[in-house]
């Protein structure tokens, strides 16, 4: 049977006219304004003292963020990127960049340079006289106030007249035989300060499960030193729910016994128990409840609990519904669990009904793509199993897209590429505005 897990790619692919160059653009104000918590945190070096200040660290390399085979820039492709995203309690302070680079031995190349662009900003720019054949590594540092929530790396050949120009020129016949490689390998680490945020049980899955975490999901659930098996049935209800949520990233589940470690934890209990000498339960009934964790409060606690194995497991339920409170606690008020109906999984796209794809990202602007050689936009989605079996006609694609008609790139050449599981079926011509109906 065919996979249920399905990729709906959209390649938007903009080709320059010859005589064009691109210049870099300005720094917007949002990476470069620092909250006065921060700007003190800094200057006062209090980033190095962990008494005060929670420090982590994030990981992020090219194979991780989807390319498995890292990035290629030829003559006629001499720039490209990828964009990427640190979740919204992370703060960095200390950031580096490796980079593992190879170059063919092609001519011209004396006066090349690999420049590594961040947010709009440069990081630097790698000679590729400089650089080996076979592999060559280069560390660049990052200003930490060049990093936010949502981030855009690219890297660009550029000649050092280029540099000194402040410009791109971004088409240049004499490098016809150049091939730089950026391998998956090449990665940015990042020091950073854990901030403490709010306790709203309407942030939720956060700080449990965040979406902008690149790397793998790990979540810690609590339970007395001996669990019922009515607790392990609420913890697998919940775990459904953070499995749903996290869309197709994997997820470790690291469980404690009567004990609460230094990590964001929920926590299940019921009246008359008590973790690592504590009692938890809500004496009034089933309830949700979002503390300080006891033993270091930048993390925090969700408390599920019930006076009995039934409101346990209605304070599980509860978190499937989008109406949780703009406050810390919520007493959970008994409802009835509906019967499930044929095709309800909250995954699986309806056969009866049109889909926008509205309903398929996580932002408004996913789809948007911007400058030149932008990664691939993917679409995941899931269908009911029995949807392969099924005969007769083919499924409709209509897309509705646009391109901003400028004078600046080729029109005949450019266009929307839309893939399926990775086979190109159909390619859009680049108009100003144009429907684009290609069927599964």
């Amino acid at each position: 049977m065919p996979s249920r897990y399905m990729s709906l790619l959209l390649i938007i692919s903009m080709l320059l006219m010859q005589s064009i160059t691109a210049f870099a653009q300005p720094l917007e104000s949002e990476y470069t304004k620092l909250s006065t918590d921060l700007d003190f945190i800094l200057n006062n070096n209090l980033s190095d003292n962990k008494n005060n200040v929670e420090t982590t660290s994030e990981e992020i390399s090219l194979k991780k963020l989807g390319l498995t085979k890292g990035l290629t820039l030829t003559s006629s492709k001499l720039q490209s990127g990828v964009s990427f995203t640190l979740p919204y309690d992370f703060i960095a302070i200390n950031s580096d960049m490796r980079i593992v680079i190879s170059v063919n031995q092609a001519d011209n190349i004396e006066k090349e340079n690999l420049q590594v662009i961040l947010n709009g900003q440069s990081l630097g720019a790698v000679p590729l006289s400089q650089v080996d054949e076979n592999r060559s590594i280069f560390t660049l540092k990052i200003p930490n106030s060049l990093l936010s929530s949502k981030n855009n790396l690219n890297f660009q050949v550029i000649s050092n007249d280029d540099i000194i120009n402040n410009e791109w020129t971004c088409q240049r016949p004499d490098l016809k035989n150049l091939v730089v490689k950026i391998a998956p390998s090449s990665s940015m680490t990042m020091k950073g300060i854990l901030m403490n945020t709010r306790k709203s049980l309407a942030d939720f899955p956060r700080p449990f499960l965040d979406p902008l975490k690149i790397n793998r999901n790990e979540l810690t659930f609590i339970y007395s030193a001996s669990p019922t098996s009515d607790s392990l049935v609420s913890s697998a209800i919940v775990a459904s729910i953070f499995g749903i949520k996290s869309d197709e990233k994997e997820n470790d589940f690291n469980v404690y016994f009567n004990e609460i470690p230094e990590k964001h934890t929920i926590l299940f209990t019921t009246l008359g128990e008590t973790i690592s000498g504590q009692s938890f339960a809500d004496p009034n009934g089933s309830s949700l409840k979002l503390i300080d964790n006891p033993n270091n409060k930048k993390y925090k606690l969700l408390v599920v609990s019930g006076r009995n194995t039934d409101e346990l497991r209605q304070a599980a339920y509860q978190l499937f519904r989008t109406d949780l409170t703009d406050n810390s606690t919520m007493q959970v008020q008994p409802h009835t669990v509906h019967k499930r109906q044929a095709y309800d999984a909250p995954n699986w796209l309806s056969a009866k009904k049109i889909i926008p794809f509205s309903q398929l990202i996580k932002s408004p602007d996913a789809l948007q793509a911007h400058m030149f050689w932008n990664e691939e936009k993917k679409i995941n989605f899931r269908l009911p199993p029995d949807m392969f079996m099924l005969s007769g006609d083919k499924i409709p694609l209509k897309i509705d897209y646009t391109f901003d008609r400028k004078n600046w790139f080729d029109v005949d050449n450019s266009m929307l590429t839309i893939a399926l599981k990775s086979a190109i079926f159909k390619k859009c011509e680049c108009k100003k505005s144009y429907y684009c109906s290609p069927y599964y």
